[in-house]
C-alpha cells in the first residue's frame, strides 16, 4: 500500500483535533506548567548591579585630587590579588565580584538583601590588596624615596636661608657706606635685592614642595579604598519576575502540546504497526 504526499501532511485541523481528543491531559500539564512557573516567579528575587570604585592612596594638590600610586601600576595589583582573593575565598560572597581595571571599580549581581555582604567583600578585598608583602614593598619604596625629597629640599632650604642671611648681612654693610650713592652703588644693592628675592621664592616653592610630599606620605599610611558610596542600578539586571513568570506559561504551553502530540504520534503508529501485523496475518 503506498501513500501519497497529502497522507503524510498534517493540517492545523488535525493538531486541532489531537489537542481536543486530550484536553484534559493538554490542560492538566499546561495549569501544572503555569503553577510551576508562578511559583518559580514569586520565590525569584530580582537581581540589582551593584558597583563601588576602588581608588588608591590620594593627596589634594591645588584643590585637585592626585594619585599617589599611578592607575597603570594600581591596575597591574588590582588585577593579581583580585584573582589570588577569589581563589582563596571560592565558597563566599566574593565569587559573585567583578573587577574592571580600567574603569576601577568592583561590581556584582546580588538582590537587595546582600547589599551588606557586597560592601563587606568588597572591603574585604581592599583589606587583602593592602596587605599583600608586593603592596607593602612597593609602599616602602616609595616612603623611601618621598622622605628623601623632603630631606634634600630641607637642606636645600636651609642652604637658601643662609645665602639670603648673608646678602642681607651685605646689604646693611652697603647701606651704610656713602659710595653707594652713585649709581653703580644702586645696581649693586638691586641686585642684591633681587637676589634675595629670588632665593626666598626657591624656599616658598620649596616648602609647597614639601607640604605635597607630606601629604603623599601621610597618604600612604591609608589602605586601598573605596570612594563614592556603592551605586545600585535602578533596574533590575537579568531575569526578573515577570519575565520567568510569562516565559514559563509560554513553555508550559508549548511542552503541553508536544507531549499531547508526541502520545498521539505513538497511539497512531502503534495502530498502524497492528494494523499491518493484522494485514499480513
Amino acid at each position: 500500500m503506498q501513500t501519497t504526499k497529502e497522507d503524510d501532511l498534517i493540517s492545523i485541523s488535525d493538531l486541532i483535533v489531537i489537542i481536543i481528543k486530550h484536553f484534559k491531559l493538554w490542560l492538566t500539564l499546561f495549569i501544572i506548567g503555569t503553577i510551576s512557573s508562578i511559583t518559580l516567579g514569586v520565590l525569584h528575587k530580582d537581581s540589582y548591579e551593584y558597583s563601588v570604585a576602588i581608588s588608591g592612596p590620594t593627596y589634594i594638590e591645588n584643590g585637585e585630587i592626585r594619585n599617589v600610586i599611578a592607575n597603570s601600576i594600581l591596575q597591574k595589583f588590582l588585577n593579581v590579588y583580585f584573582n589570588q582573593f577569589q581563589l582563596e575565598n571560592r565558597h563566599d560572597f566574593s565569587q559573585k565580584l567583578k573587577l574592571d581595571t580600567e574603569k576601577m571599580q568592583i561590581s556584582a549581581k546580588a538582590n537587595k538583601s546582600q547589599q551588606a555582604q557586597f560592601s563587606e567583600s568588597v572591603e574585604q578585598f581592599t583589606h587583602y590588596v593592602t596587605n599583600q608583602e608586593g603592596y607593602q614593598s612597593r609602599i616602602k619604596n616609595w616612603t623611601t624615596n618621598i622622605k628623601f625629597n623632603i630631606e634634600r629640599l630641607n637642606q636645600q632650604n636651609t642652604r637658601y636661608a643662609d645665602y639670603v642671611k648673608s646678602f642681607q648681612d651685605n646689604m646693611g654693610k652697603l647701606t651704610s657706606n656713602s659710595d653707594l650713592s652713585n649709581l653703580n652703588g644702586q645696581v649693586l644693592l638691586n641686585n642684591l635685592s633681587n637676589t634675595i628675592i629670588n632665593y626666598q621664592n626657591s624656599i616658598l616653592s620649596n616648602n609647597l614642595r614639601i607640604q605635597n610630599y607630606q601629604s603623599q606620605l601621610q597618604s600612604l599610611q591609608s589602605d586601598v579604598s573605596t570612594f563614592g558610596g556603592v551605586t545600585v542600578s535602578l533596574a533590575p539586571v537579568g531575569l526578573t519576575t515577570s519575565v520567568i513568570i510569562a516565559l514559563g506559561i509560554m513553555l508550559s504551553l508549548i511542552l503541553a502540546c508536544a507531549v499531547v502530540f508526541i502520545i498521539a504520534f505513538c497511539r497512531n503508529t502503534k495502530k498502524e504497526i497492528c494494523d499491518k501485523l493484522n494485514q499480513n496475518t
